[in-house]
């Protein structure tokens, strides 16, 4: 496995964190 490979899950496992960080309190708040 190559660095780029790990980096590019990283990301990708960031963004939907914060994804669900910004959706969470949007839901609730509906």
């Amino acid at each position: 496995m190559s660095n780029l490979q790990i980096l590019s899950k990283f990301t990708v496992g960031g963004q939907e964190l914060q994804n669900r960080v910004v959706l969470a309190p949007l839901t609730r708040a509906r």
